[in-house]
């Protein structure tokens, strides 16, 4: 019988709400032309509002994008007490809704000024793990002011050629320019393109490239740069290539820009892969109580990579290895195939010598990391034969196994056409498709350990 009274109840309020003509307070919601106006009275305000009278709000019960829409209505509103409750409620309990969600609650975030906790968030959370936010069929999505949010960060875990890439993305989806070959645009194409990137394009940090990457990323849109930086950049990269001898980055260009990852010198891999190496340096992976896919904070990783060699920098050949390399203890020798675009690599704790002889380890391996970005594709083959190892040699470079991974030897430099090899012998798995292939780019690191500071 209660549940019928309540019933009526329910209706003959409902009733007030829509004909009664003793309301004393009119409530208006929207924007013109989309305004609507409810009747209301202030005695039922004040026993159903509760948020109002006692400043008392649960969201464990609403649904994420409820909660997504409350934010947008508590500005509106200007709520000011509400503002940091609920974008904390999202951070603390909706991460997983967020991850899902992002390029909505990221745009959300940055159309509304008040929402600090949640911009700075999206941000870090971008930076860390670029991939899996952000894909490229979403990236036109973003606004101008997201982007340059995040490419002035230092810490964003992303090659910078990739970075440029998705800018062009970015840019061409925006500018109406129907097809994405710069080889068949029109003069007014790139000036289209350049009026939407000329706030953008300063933020790049072009010393990071490789002779290659500047060669075939960014010259086919020299139109879209500014005459003064292109000069500076095509000197700087023509240097690159003529001398093997470090050239200093155009820090003339733009002296704000320092190198993104400043930890890590290099220009094939970023903390994130440090994190995964540093995992399998430590064994953490042969952890019963490792899933496999926990691995090493770039923050508290315990080892520093110091680069000995880049190939661009200073050179292919079997004596620039050995004359930067040799006995340097532990490295990790990490390289570009220029056929398939898939980074693989080594690591070797006993060091590199030119005298001819075998190393033996069991704590080798050798690996890849797809493409360099999809990381949880990384492959990790250990050493199974620990008296075949390594190979040292003054006529080849780096040589792991009877030929699991070899660099160089009768066919030339190791950019040269097919110069490098891949042939499972004394390792548990092939790291590539490839049994011959040429390096596009590549670096050897001496891998040491940090020193505590307490």
């Amino acid at each position: 019988m209660s549940s019928k009274y309540l019933t009526i109840l329910c209706r003959d309020f409902g009733q007030m709400l829509e004909e009664a003509d003793d309301y004393n307070v009119i409530i208006e919601v929207g924007e013109e032309p989309n305004v609507k106006t409810f009747k209301a009275h202030d005695n039922i305000l004040k026993a159903r509002c509760s948020y109002i009278y006692t400043g008392i709000v649960s969201l464990n019960d609403h649904e994420d994008y409820t909660i997504h829409d409350l934010l947008i209505a508590v500005d509106e509103l200007f709520l000011t007490d509400l503002f940091d409750y609920i974008q904390e409620h999202l951070i603390a309990f909706r991460s997983k809704w967020i991850l899902e969600n992002f390029i909505i609650v990221m745009t959300t975030a940055f159309q509304y000024e008040n929402f600090k906790l949640l911009q700075k968030y999206c941000l870090d959370l971008l930076c860390k793990d670029p991939v899996q936010c952000l894909n490229i069929d979403y990236i036109s999505f973003l606004n101008e002011n997201i982007l340059a949010a995040l490419l002035n960060r230092s810490d964003l875990e992303m090659n910078e050629a990739d970075l440029w890439v998705y800018l062009l993305e970015w840019g061409i989806s925006h500018s109406g320019i129907s097809y994405s070959d710069p080889a068949i645009w029109t003069d007014e194409h790139f000036k289209i393109l350049e009026t939407k990137l000329r706030n953008l394009i300063p933020f790049i940090r072009f010393s990071q490239f490789s002779s290659t990457q500047w060669r075939r990323l960014v010259k086919p849109y020299k139109q879209i740069l500014p005459l003064k930086l292109y000069t500076a950049l095509e000197k700087e990269f023509s240097l690159k290539s003529l001398d093997s001898k470090p050239t200093p980055p155009a820090m003339t260009i733009s002296p704000q820009m320092t190198p993104r990852n400043a930890s890590i010198n290099s220009v094939l891999i970023n903390t994130r892969h440090l994190g995964i190496l540093a995992t399998w340096i430590s064994r953490k992976d042969d952890n019963p109580f490792n899933d496999g896919n926990i691995v090493h904070d770039f923050r508290n990783i315990p080892y520093q990579l110091k680069l000995l060699l880049r190939g661009t920098r200073d050179g292919f050949s079997t004596s620039a290895f050995h004359n930067k390399c040799d006995n340097k203890d532990a490295t990790i020798v990490i390289m570009k195939i220029r056929e398939s675009g898939r980074l693989i690599g080594g690591y070797n704790p006993i060091g590199w010598s030119s005298r001819n002889m075998w190393v033996n380890s069991r704590y080798c391996f050798i690996f890849s990391f797809d493409d360099g970005i999809a990381l949880h594709k990384s492959v990790l083959s250990r050493v199974v034969d620990p008296s075949r190892a390594v190979l040292c040699s003054q006529m080849i470079g780096a040589c792991f196994g009877s030929g699991d991974l070899v660099m160089g030897g009768a066919r030339g430099d190791f950019d040269m056409d097919l110069a490098c090899s891949s042939n499972i012998q004394s390792y548990e798995k092939p790291i590539t498709n490839l049994d011959r292939f040429s390096v596009e780019e590549y670096e050897v690191f001496q891998v040491m350990r940090r020193l505590r500071t307490c």
